[in-house]
């Protein structure tokens, strides 16, 4: 479990609306399978097992399109095993590439801006935890986990392994998702602080509405091409 619960920033909201107020109060989980990992060294025990050069795509792919959609996590969540821990690394360094390069398009500057300060001053800040009982971690683990995420963090991804992660997915929805590598769900969590799955899953699971599943092979083929 984590040991220390990271600090974020919560931004201030102004709401107009009951519709604008639902938002304020909404959370984002996103449940992320690992990318495809190589099974072509033998010698290797399960939690040793590198990503494959697709997997090495997918994680950038993704990485990218998270940010695309304004949704970069305060906080991820990570299984010890090398695959896992891959694809979070090439997942934040295309996050922090791709918010970069948008933010100093907004601004103006050029995308190869050589001042490290000015890039560095760019690039948003993920803090990233391994957890060692995500390791092939059931439902149960995956929520006790996610309950000990800082009631600050607005987006918390999760990255992980099946078959835990279809389960998960598929109490939430109440129906089976097909949920390959690096693929991403994207999950609403209203009126509910993080520690809820911690100490009541089943309300926590009830609060949950799966808002769409990002699989890599159906993002548009631009994006692929571009990965």
């Amino acid at each position: 479990m984590p040991n220390q619960k990271p600090r974020c920033a919560r931004a201030a909201r102004l709401t107009d609306s009951p519709l604008e107020e639902r938002l304020a109060n909404l959370n984002r989980l996103l449940l992320m399978r690992h990318a495809k990992s190589d099974w072509n060294q033998p010698g290797l025990n399960d939690r040793q097992r590198p990503l494959n050069e697709r997997g090495e795509k997918a994680a950038n792919l993704m990485g990218n399109w998270l940010v695309q959609q304004n949704l970069i996590p305060d906080v991820i969540l990570a299984s010890p095993a090398n695959r896992t821990q891959q694809t979070v690394e090439l997942l934040v360094s295309a996050i922090r590439s791709a918010a970069s390069i948008g933010k100093a398009n907004q601004v103006g500057q050029p995308a190869d801006q050589s001042s490290a300060l000015q890039s560095s001053a760019l690039q948003p800040t993920v803090e990233i935890q391994t957890v060692d009982c995500l390791y092939l971690a059931p439902p149960h683990s995956l929520l006790e986990t996610i309950g000990q995420a800082n009631p600050e963090c607005r987006t918390v991804l999760l990255v992980a392994h099946n078959p835990g992660l279809e389960e998960l997915l598929s109490f939430i929805d109440r129906q089976y998702h097909r949920f390959p590598t690096a693929a991403i769900a994207d999950i609403q969590v209203t009126d509910l602080d993080w520690e809820v799955a911690l100490s009541d899953p089943r309300q926590f699971v009830r609060q949950c509405q799966m808002a769409t599943i990002w699989r890599p092979k159906e993002l548009p083929s631009d994006q692929r091409e571009s990965a």
